[in-house]
């Protein structure tokens, strides 16, 4: 979460706090390999992901 963490502060300033709130189910995420590129691919989506639901609500 770091990694995820670090660029929503870096995009929009100020400190970011994940919190981990209640899950239905654990679902591991449809990845194509279990590596570096991939959780970068994740973390990427993530963060415009997050930043999109900042700016729009």
């Amino acid at each position: 979460m770091h990694y995820l963490r670090s660029s929503i502060e870096d995009a929009i300033g100020g400190v970011t706090v994940f919190v981990n709130g209640p899950l239905g189910g654990m679902l591991t995420p449809d990845v194509e390999a279990r590596s570096f590129y991939e959780a970068e691919r994740i973390r990427v989506k993530l963060v415009r992901y997050a930043l999109e639901c900042l700016r729009y609500g």
